[in-house]
Protein backbone atom coordinates (compact mmCIF):
# COMPACT_ATOMS: atom_id res chain seq x y z
CA UNK A 1 0.00 0.00 0.00
CA UNK A 2 1.50 3.38 -0.99
CA UNK A 3 2.67 5.73 1.77
CA UNK A 4 2.31 9.48 2.05
CA UNK A 5 5.34 11.67 2.71
CA UNK A 6 4.81 15.18 4.01
CA UNK A 7 7.45 17.54 2.64
CA UNK A 8 9.57 19.26 5.28
CA UNK A 9 11.13 22.68 4.80
CA UNK A 10 14.10 22.49 2.43
CA UNK A 11 13.41 18.98 1.12
CA UNK A 12 13.63 18.24 -2.59
CA UNK A 13 12.04 15.47 -4.60
CA UNK A 14 15.54 14.10 -5.24
CA UNK A 15 16.13 13.67 -1.50
CA UNK A 16 12.71 12.18 -0.81
CA UNK A 17 12.98 9.68 -3.65
CA UNK A 18 16.50 8.64 -2.61
CA UNK A 19 15.41 8.25 1.01
CA UNK A 20 12.73 5.77 -0.11
CA UNK A 21 14.89 3.94 -2.68
CA UNK A 22 13.47 5.46 -5.86
CA UNK A 23 14.60 7.74 -8.65
CA UNK A 24 12.94 11.15 -8.55
CA UNK A 25 11.36 10.46 -11.95
CA UNK A 26 9.49 7.49 -10.48
CA UNK A 27 7.71 9.74 -7.99
CA UNK A 28 7.30 12.57 -10.51
CA UNK A 29 5.60 10.23 -13.03
CA UNK A 30 3.39 8.47 -10.48
CA UNK A 31 -0.28 9.18 -11.32
CA UNK A 32 -1.08 9.65 -7.61
CA UNK A 33 1.26 12.67 -7.60
CA UNK A 34 0.11 14.11 -10.92
CA UNK A 35 -2.06 16.92 -9.56
CA UNK A 36 0.60 18.15 -7.14
CA UNK A 37 3.36 18.16 -9.74
CA UNK A 38 1.10 19.90 -12.27
CA UNK A 39 1.09 22.80 -9.78
CA UNK A 40 4.89 22.87 -9.38
CA UNK A 41 7.53 24.15 -11.82
CA UNK A 42 9.92 21.27 -11.20
CA UNK A 43 11.19 18.72 -8.68
CA UNK A 44 12.89 21.43 -6.60
CA UNK A 45 9.74 23.54 -6.32
CA UNK A 46 8.09 21.55 -3.53
CA UNK A 47 6.54 23.45 -0.65
CA UNK A 48 6.54 22.56 3.01
CA UNK A 49 3.44 20.49 3.78
CA UNK A 50 3.03 19.05 0.26
CA UNK A 51 1.96 15.40 0.34
CA UNK A 52 3.79 12.99 -1.96
CA UNK A 53 2.64 9.45 -2.58
CA UNK A 54 5.43 6.86 -2.24
CA UNK A 55 4.73 3.52 -3.99
CA UNK A 56 5.51 0.14 -2.54
CA UNK A 57 8.91 -1.21 -3.61
CA UNK A 58 8.84 -3.88 -6.29
CA UNK A 59 10.80 -7.11 -6.13
CA UNK A 60 12.62 -8.22 -9.27
CA UNK A 61 13.60 -11.86 -9.74
CA UNK A 62 16.16 -13.00 -12.32
CA UNK A 63 16.66 -16.63 -13.30
CA UNK A 64 20.36 -17.41 -13.59
CA UNK A 65 22.45 -20.49 -14.13
CA UNK A 66 24.20 -21.83 -11.07
CA UNK A 67 27.96 -22.18 -10.80
CA UNK A 68 28.45 -19.05 -12.91
CA UNK A 69 29.32 -15.49 -12.09
CA UNK A 70 26.54 -12.95 -12.69
CA UNK A 71 26.84 -9.19 -12.50
CA UNK A 72 23.79 -7.05 -11.82
CA UNK A 73 23.79 -3.32 -12.06
CA UNK A 74 21.05 -1.21 -10.55
CA UNK A 75 20.05 1.66 -12.83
Amino acid sequence: MPKQHTVKKGETLYQIADQHGFYWETLWDLPDNGQLFDERDGPNALKEGDKISIPDPQTVVHDCKTERKHTFQKK
